[in-house]
């Protein structure tokens, strides 16, 4: 009868010489176990690996140390049990479960009495023979079952003997033993079987797919690497090469990131899955210093920072740690922490003396003194540092021009414009080079060398066109043209269109950069036209300029430049609310200028400046000016309620209140009697008459319903209602306020009053226990402002609402988004810590059945 592979039966001879070589393999291998066995520790069995090949299915136990196996077959019962002595099962194997069309189940058991581990294969097949190897790699044992098609018979033999789970067990060979030449036959072709099943395992394991995963990462095809490392991590979760894949994987995103920062996220998610499986890595310091890397290139400075310091405290010794403490004090630095990242680098000079990153760190500390603009300390450390180190700025165009930059605040303006020249030249095409060339050009018209200065301006205009730089050379140039219109004639080579026309050049920016540059462009104009002895057209630039632009109002140049046209100003300031501009130019001026203004409608003007400035006291003086030079009593009116607010604004509210009743009773027909009833509900909420005030606010608003203070008094009123408990009436207060938006006065304070009635909509309906209603108007506040710091409030609110109406799924998932969004405050915590509760109760459920 003839056979094939492992199964093969020779004839009784052949058998029984071949049993006795095998026989002598399995007792070495017993041996071994036995050795182990005796060193009294439990053999931890790691893995369970089932593999089903073309006519066999092959099992294999991964262990600590070679495992010691009983194998016992039942005929009756179709099954094999191996028992492993001495020994427990991971986990993960106690829930095998697997069939094939050879094995129909296995299963996995302790045995506590005996400390031993029983794992039984039961098979479909009656007859089914194995062979029993060691694993391709790691310890363990190998078990390839084979069903046998017809029964085998052999002369002076019961066929049960052979067949249906076969175990080899042969006397140990002998060294008087010899074999023939078909027995040497035998044995080769046995281990070239063996051979090829530990290719088929080495195939399980999938060593050519991660082979082909490290050629690509090599090649540096990353979304590649991504694909195929996903694939393998499904196919092979086992694999002894998973931890290089899952780090290999997120390696690949973090790549990506630099070109795409949309796989950020993925590779933060990736980070997180390598360093929860294979925490015991040695790329473990690698994953957290690419994830700080990912959260500083997000902005998320807290979580970078948070990363670094991890990195340092377990990994002190790491290759990362330096690099670690500049990143940390380059945060520090994009935060204006200065002190700390100080801190930061000069413990890199004291702890690594002799690493290449002190070089990084000296520079850098002297970039923090030129940041914080003590540029004398940096000039000493910059010094120092290109003593050290001099080609490194050079490569560094930022670190360059900061050294320039030092050269000039210090005074040294023929080493700033050497330096200047020299980043111009090294890095022409980058922003570097070209704010080098601003600046030489603005240095040589400081020298007086306006010319020159002209033609380096021109120059930029023509060579980058399209940039930031050139639009501050147009500037520049045509400053340069309103200041001395002679200075350059016709050229044959530039054109110099800035220097001949400035108000159109200035006009052009201001139409096409206003965001960026339209301040300055206003600035540069109204200047132009005052040299120009335009000074009706100087007035109406520099007015636009401090009515769009809040920064010009605190510079002491522009000042200086409307002082000339006071008189103008103080009246054009007033008309459009500049209440600031106007009382400082009365002030600067005020000796010998301003010193006897008799005027009453100048005199009402700068105290209703005084008064919307908050300087009451002032305003009331002034009020009062009015009054003595007010001899028609054209503005009695306005006087006696200007008097009135300004006492109970400036914190007198029993006394503004009867000053308000009297303007009532004085002046009853007057448009401004509604306004005195809204002011005197203030009054009185001030003295803690709540109800009053209500009342008042009431009276008026219905008097008056398209009054430009309806909306706040209705939020007024709302906050008291919700302050005394009467929720429905503060909910109806807060819609009334939504609803009373007028976009014609003060826009931007109705917007944030509109968004806390909304706020606190859903804070009084969840306090009431309105469950659904909290859950509604928390969710509209979301979506109406989703980058408002009071959202995850709104959704603790939704979550312990919809938890209150029995929808605990979706309050899990709300919870679940604030621990991990916000999961540095306290309603972070907070999450974090009713989700814990949630999944004790879940699996104590006997604790909380009534």
């Amino acid at each position: 009868m003839e056979a094939k592979g492992n199964t093969s039966l020779l004839n009784m001879s052949e058998n029984k010489k071949f049993r006795r070589v095998l026989t002598f393999i399995v007792a070495i291998i017993s041996f071994t176990a036995g050795f182990e066995y005796a060193s009294g520790e439990v053999n931890t069995l790691k893995r369970l690996i089932i593999a089903e090949t073309k006519g066999s299915t092959k099992l294999t136990i991964l262990a600590a140390t070679t495992p010691e196996i009983d194998v016992a077959f039942d005929k009756t019962e179709k099954q094999i049990t191996l028992r492993v002595k001495n020994s427990a099962p991971d986990r993960q194997m106690k829930n095998v479960k697997y069939a094939d069309d050879i094995v129909q189940s296995i299963t996995v058991a302790e045995d506590n009495e005996l400390g031993d581990t029983v794992i039984t294969v039961r098979f479909k097949h009656e007859n089914v023979v194995f062979y029993q190897s060691s694993p391709l790699t790691g310890k363990g044992s190998s078990f390839d079952f084979r069903p046998l098609d017809k029964r085998i018979r052999i002369a002076g033999k019961l066929e049960d003997h052979f067949t249906a789970g076969v175990h080899y067990k042969k006397e140990p060979v002998t060294p008087a033993d010899t074999a023939s030449k078909a027995e040497s036959d035998a044995i080769a072709e046995q281990f070239a079987d063996i051979d090829r099943k530990y290719g088929e395992l080495e195939e399980l394991s999938g060593r050519k797919y991660y082979i082909e995963i490290m050629k690509k990462l090599q090649k540096r095809e990353f979304e590649e690497v991504v694909d195929l490392s996903g694939k393998f991590i499904a196919a092979f979760p086992k694999s002894h090469y998973s931890e290089i894949v899952y780090y290999s994987k997120a390696d690949a995103l973090y790549n990506l990131t630099k070109y795409e920062p949309k796989h950020r996220k993925a590779a933060l998610e990736a980070y997180n899955v390598a360093m929860s499986e294979f925490p015991q890595s040695h790329l473990y310091p690698t994953g957290l210093m690419r994830r700080a890397d990912i959260y500083s290139d997000q902005e998320f400075y807290i979580e970078a920072l948070t990363e670094y310091g991890g990195l340092l405290k377990n990994f002190s010794k790491s290759k990362y740690a330096t690099r670690a403490m500049l990143q940390r004090a380059g945060i520090y630095i994009k935060r204006g922490k200065y002190q700390a990242a100080y801190n930061e680098l000069e413990r890199i000079l004291i702890l690594y003396p002799k690493k290449r990153e002190v070089r990084d760190a000296k520079y850098l500390i002297a970039e923090t003194f030129h940041d914080q603009g003590m540029f004398k300390k940096a000039g000493i450390i910059f010094t120092e540092a290109i003593s050290a180190w001099p080609t490194y700025p050079k490569t560094r165009p930022s670190t360059y021009l900061k050294i320039a930059d030092t050269w000039f605040e210090l005074g040294q303006y023929k080493k700033a414009m050497d330096e200047w020249f020299m980043i111009a030249n090294l890095f022409p095409t980058q922003v570097e080079g070209r704010v080098a060339m601003l600046k030489l050009g603005e240095l040589n018209v400081k020298l007086k060398k306006k010319k020159k200065g002209a033609k380096i301006f021109e120059a930029m205009i023509r060579s980058f066109p399209d940039k930031d730089e050139a639009v501050l050379a147009r500037m520049r140039l045509a400053s340069l043209g309103a200041e001395d219109p002679d200075l350059i004639k016709e050229s044959m080579i530039f054109s110099y269109e800035a220097f001949s026309n400035p108000i159109a050049t200035l006009n052009d920016v201001i139409k096409k950069h206003e965001e960026k540059y339209g301040m300055e462009a206003l600035e540069r104009k109204g200047d132009a036209y005052a040299q120009r002895k335009r000074f009706i057209a100087s007035i109406v630039a520099f007015k636009e300029l401090l009515r769009n632009y809040p920064k010009a109002r605190m510079s002491e140049a522009v000042y200086n430049k409307v002082r000339a046209n006071f008189f103008t100003l103080i009246d054009t300031y007033h008309a459009q609310n500049g209440f600031f501009m106007a009382l400082l130019t009365y002030y600067n001026n005020f000796n010998p200028f301003l010193r006897n203004i008799k005027d009453p409608v100048m005199l009402k003007k700068i105290a209703e400046s005084f008064h919307e400035l908050t300087l009451y006291e002032r305003a009331k003086d002034y009020y009062m000016r009015t009054a003595a030079y007010d001899k028609e009593k054209r503005f009695a009116e306005d006087i006696a309620f200007g008097i009135s607010k300004a006492t109970l604004e400036g914190g007198h509210p029993k006394e503004g209140e009867k000053m308000f009743k009297r303007f009532i009773a004085t002046y009853p027909a007057s448009n401004r009697a509604i306004d005195a009833r809204f002011y005197m509900g203030r009054a009185m909420l001030a003295q803690g008459r709540e109800a009053e005030a209500i009342t008042e606010w009431r009276i008026a608003s219905e008097l008056k319903p398209n009054h430009q203070e309806v909306g706040r008094f209705a939020y007024e009123t709302a906050n008291i209602y919700k302050k005394r408990g009467q929720y429905v009436m503060a909910i109806d207060a807060y819609n009334s306020a939504i609803i009373s938006f007028n976009p014609e006065v003060n826009r931007k304070e109705q917007l944030e009053r509109i968004k806390e009635s909304y706020y606190h909509i859903a804070e009084v309906s969840y306090i009431d226990q309105e469950w659904q209603d909290a859950i509604k108007s928390a969710e509209r506040f979301t979506k109406l402002y989703p980058e408002d710091d009071g959202v995850n409030w709104m959704q603790y609110m939704i979550s312990s609402s919809l938890d209150k109406v029995e929808m605990r799924e979706s309050a899990t998932k709300r919870l679940e988004t604030i621990a991990k969004n916000d999961k540095e405050t306290l309603l972070g915590r907070i999450a974090k810590v009713r989700l814990e509760n949630r999944q004790w109760k879940n699996k104590n459920p006997e604790l909380f059945s009534n």
